[in-house]
């Protein structure tokens, strides 16, 4: 070969971010297809597809910028960062923010108690956490979530909040692959992670509900796993404590709304395995451990019978009136007055809680043996009025209120005092707060439209769901949410 006829050596060519991309594709480094006026990226992620003004001045380069964390304002716990070594993920200061707001945040989703036991759980979170990147990710994914409803402008954090879910859901899917084909061994350390993902993400479906679809396929994931290890010995007893109370408050309350569509088969042995033993008080539903349990059997019961459009004959009622009578054995006459007496707050929520969620079940088990009960009953409303009295004892700002949902519907569903149902209905907004979740809100609008329909002052289309509660009492409802 002739020496002019040699190849030149091609230059390197630089590469180039694009300026036509969309905002979204941009601030995610996705390559982005320009495709107007949604591009498949966004498209297929449910984001927001946004696209540069042609107007856009061009920013100048960034400086490179060396904050510190407490300059940043998301500085994380010195008992929390002590327990950190080394970040899985290579952004460490989105993971820093995102792990601080979980570590301040989640205590108002995850716990009831005060003071210093508030953040007890964690002890057992951030650990698992550090040592597994799959829970890594389902925390990432809860605080990314909650912390856009703060800070809604942000376009990098939504599209963290994104990847990190789709990576926590791949995750899980491949760790519930290798628990299959695994039978014994090294593997069951591990379960118990799988299962604390899983929960994660029925957190994360709760915090930020949209449909109850989203839940139920996570939850009866949970049944699963949980089934297939309660006969083995935990390598961590107070995480598998904790898992286990986590997923009783769930699946115990979503039997109540949608329980033909769980595996009831499989989580009602996980239920009653430790709703019956466990005597401590819990982190989440402290001592009314007895009363989720006959909301469980209740609800589960009536939701069979339904299910199989058998109507409640007498042995079923003759069940439900034991468990109503049960409810009245376990209110506990030797405590001191709820306004006195207390040693702590901790304890007085403890015990409101109870009572609240006590007179909420005694409600929703009479109008359920008796549809046709006259709600302005003596014996009704006297259970109301005891359930306001408590009520406006409890402070709003107290932990336990974030678990109120259930009796605040059940017993807002048999008032008929405008006082009462203002009282309810203001306690749920203060709930709101908390939460931040659409959970709320469809409750508040439940009420309102049965109460609506019970004045009369509504639509004929909300007059008759006012007589809907015939057959199945409060499961005559289609519930679209959870109450949780």
């Amino acid at each position: 070969m002739e020496p002019n006829t040699l190849p030149l050596p091609r230059k390197k060519k630089q590469y180039q971010r694009s300026t036509t991309g969309c905002i979204m594709c941009r601030t995610r480094k996705k390559k982005c297809d320009e495709q107007h006026p949604i591009c498949t990226g966004c498209q297929r992620n449910g984001l927001i597809c946004e696209w540069p003004s042609a107007e856009r001045p061009q920013r100048k380069p960034r400086r490179p910028q060396h904050h510190h964390l407490p300059q940043m304002g998301y500085a994380l716990p010195p008992h929390i960062a002590s327990m950190i070594t080394v970040f899985a993920v290579p952004n460490a200061d989105i993971v820093n923010r995102l792990l601080s707001h979980f570590t301040d945040y989640s205590p108002r989703w995850l716990s009831t108690r005060t003071e210093s036991r508030r953040s007890e759980f964690l002890y057992h979170l951030i650990p698992a956490a550090m040592d597994s990147p799959l829970i890594l990710k389902c925390i990432l994914t809860v605080a990314a979530a909650d912390l856009i409803k703060y800070d809604s402008s942000n376009v990098g954090l939504k599209g963290a909040a994104v990847e990190y879910y789709g990576q926590a859901l791949a995750s899980i899917r491949e760790a519930g692959f290798m628990h299959h084909v695994t039978v014994t061994g090294w593997l069951i350390h591990d379960s118990d992670y799988t299962l604390l993902a899983v929960l994660l993400i029925c957190l994360h479906e709760i915090q930020n509900f949209s449909n109850v679809e989203r839940l139920l396929p996570h939850l009866n994931a949970a049944a699963t796993l949980f089934s297939q290890r309660l006969d083995d010995t935990p390598p961590n007893s107070e995480l598998r404590k904790l898992l286990s109370e986590m997923f009783c408050y769930f699946f115990a309350l979503t039997t109540f709304t949608h329980g033909p569509y769980l595996a009831v088969h499989r989580g009602s042995s996980i239920v009653e395995s430790f709703l019956t033993s466990s005597h401590d008080t819990g982190a989440i539903i402290g001592t009314a451990q007895q009363v989720f349990l006959i909301i469980f059997r209740a609800s589960n019961l009536i939701q069979q019978a339904k299910k199989t459009g058998m109507p409640l004959n007498a042995a079923i009622k003759t069940k439900l009136t034991a468990m109503e009578r049960q409810l009245h054995c376990l209110q506990n006459k030797t405590l001191p007055p709820f306004d006195t007496g207390y040693t702590d707050m901790e304890e007085q929520g403890d015990a409101i809680m109870s009572e609240l969620y006590r007179l909420g079940c005694i409600l929703y088990l009479k109008r359920t043996i008796d549809p046709s009960i006259d709600m302005k009953s003596d014996t009704v409303q006297a259970h109301v009025t005891d359930f306001i009295r408590l009520l406006k004892l409890l402070p709003p700002h107290h932990p336990v209120n974030c678990i109120f949902c259930w009796p605040l519907v059940a017993v807002g569903l048999c008032t008929t005092l405008h006082a009462h149902q203002r009282i309810i209905t203001t306690r749920l907004k203060k709930i709101y707060g908390v939460w931040t979740s659409d959970l709320v809100t469809m409750s508040m609008e439940l009420l309102r439209q049965m109460q609506s329909a019970s004045t009369g002052s509504s639509s004929l289309h909300s007059q008759s769901r006012g007589q809907e509660m015939a057959a199945y009492g409060m499961h005559d409802l289609q519930f679209s949410m959870v109450l949780l």
